[in-house]
């Protein structure tokens, strides 16, 4: 099986995981069966969610943080990616706006089509 770099656990970690599993006694391969259905069933604990309440958290957050701004412009797809589009006053606030949908909840992705203004 090949391994990608980004993939590998380092051994550190890995050492971390076999101390856990052998103090509540199962394997690492229960141990990793048991992460990924976890991972996998939050991500779809998220399907029921409308994609007018992912506005509405969308929007929310961006109160929230200050950064909902009349010229900002956001999209939501069927499969939870934002669209942000519109212009903002530097790239602080541009990354500010991306990384604030980003973490949002229920948001699988953000494409960034803001513009800095001139």
């Amino acid at each position: 099986m090949r391994r990608f770099p980004s993939m590998r656990m380092p051994s550190s970690n890995l050492a971390r995981v076999e101390r856990k599993c052998r103090r509540v006694g199962i394997s690492r391969q229960l141990f990793c069966s048991l992460l990924v259905c976890t991972i996998v069933f939050s991500s779809v604990a998220y399907a029921g969610i409308t994609i007018e309440e992912l506005l509405s958290a969308a929007e929310q957050r961006l109160h929230w943080t200050g950064l909902y701004l009349p010229g900002i412009e956001i999209n939501i797809g069927q499969d939870s990616v934002v669209t942000v589009s519109g212009t903002v006053a530097n790239d602080v606030v541009k990354s500010e706006v991306v990384e604030t949908l980003q973490m949002t909840d229920g948001i699988r992705g953000v494409i960034d089509r803001l513009v800095v203004a001139p």
